[in-house]
């Protein structure tokens, strides 16, 4: 396979491959550092992807274009449900 559809599946693939390993993180990790990878793993993922979007070789390609809008509405509805999360966590937390 050439370089450019290898970047090409990569470009499609890679927030899920990203995905799968904030999942595998959290599921490894315990407490506070189980946070710190739900907090901070979606971000580092969405700054590697617009880098990796930055230097994009191949343009106009709508795919691509979808994908990385379903990050930032997903980012979006990710953390509110995080924050959510967290708050009944602390609260039960400090019930006990």
């Amino acid at each position: 396979m050439e370089l450019k559809g290898f970047l090409i599946l990569l470009e499609y693939f890679f927030p899920l491959f990203g995905i799968v390993a904030i999942a595998v993180l959290a599921g490894i990790y315990k407490g506070w550092k189980k946070w710190l990878v739900l907090i901070f793993g979606p971000v580092i993922l969405f700054g590697a992807q617009t880098l990796f979007l930055r230097f994009d070789i191949i343009e106009g390609n709508l795919l691509t274009v979808s994908v990385y809008g379903l990050m930032i509405m997903g980012m979006w509805y990710y953390y509110i449900i995080l924050l959510f999360a967290g708050i009944y966590q602390g609260w039960k937390y400090w019930k006990e």
